[in-house]
């Protein structure tokens, strides 16, 4: 309120202004208004006589904030480093599958618990299979490349994938290393699905997905590049605890989601 309160102060000391259709005060309109020391008398200016204009209120300043001024703090994140700057009007975006069942997260704390203790691993924030990249979106993009994605997998059933392998993954940055549960049956499904996003992708020119994907649900991460960490010895730990619940894992494909900025829209599948 205290922005809004210093706008209406800001508006109420000019009478008239005058602007251009790109926002920026328009010069060639000579402006009155008036001045301390001439009462009820109006000071005219030359049409090319320089506008002095009011400063505007800090608390309007503040809310348009260079790119520069909003850093990422790594140690407010447990370490995480942006995978790319940060820009007003960019909304992070990614398409992905909820994956988060009382089966898989029982599973997770098991194999967490077996990763190496010299190793700090931090469980994830949500069990998910992606089906896109993370973008940047601009904010009158959202809504029409939701509908466009909306329109292609509307019409799709709802299906079933098994976990069947541990593995061990970096982003593209090597920034993190990550351990996932890979998925076995229902691979192909999900390729048509990332076929669909990528169409979507490219309507807007953003990149597409891995070429071969392999899906997975991430269900811990570590900071920096820790995979020749995580040998045979230490993934074969890891399978033959999966391998005695292998029966009773699978994600149920009923709904995609995509996330963007703060958003979250829901497609439910047939």
């Amino acid at each position: 309120m205290a922005g809004l309160d210093a706008l209406k102060s800001y508006g109420s000391d000019i009478d008239s202004s005058s602007e251009s259709d790109d926002g920026v005060p328009d010069e060639s309109i000579p402006t009155s208004r008036q001045e301390p020391g001439f009462k009820n008398q109006v000071q005219k200016r030359s049409p090319t006589a320089e506008i002095s204009t009011l400063p505007l209120p800090g608390e309007i300043l503040s809310m348009f904030s260079s790119p520069s001024s909003e850093t990422s703090n790594p140690i407010e994140h447990q370490g995480r480093i942006r995978s790319f700057a940060h820009t007003p009007g960019n909304w992070a975006t990614f398409v992905y599958i909820p994956a988060e069942t009382p089966s898989l997260s029982s599973l997770t704390e098991t194999l967490i618990s077996c990763l190496p203790q010299d190793l700090t691993f931090h469980p994830s924030d949500d069990l998910h299979l992606s089906l896109s990249r993370t973008v940047c979106l601009q904010f009158h993009w959202i809504d029409p490349f939701i509908q466009s994605f909306r329109e292609r997998v509307g019409r799709l059933r709802s299906f079933r994938c098994h976990v069947e392998q541990v593995d061990v993954y970096t982003n593209d940055e090597e920034t993190r290393t990550f351990l996932g549960l890979k998925i076995g049956a229902g691979h192909e499904v999900l390729c048509d699905l990332v076929k669909l996003a990528d169409d979507c992708l490219q309507e807007f020119s953003l990149p597409v997905f891995y070429e071969d994907p392999s899906f997975h649900v991430s269900f811990c991460w570590c900071v920096g590049d820790v995979s020749s960490r995580i040998g045979p010895k230490v993934l074969q730990e890891l399978q033959n605890k999966l391998n005695n619940h292998l029966g009773e894992l699978s994600v149920d494909v009923r709904e995609i989601r995509c996330k963007s900025g703060c958003k979250k829209f829901v497609i439910p599948l047939r």
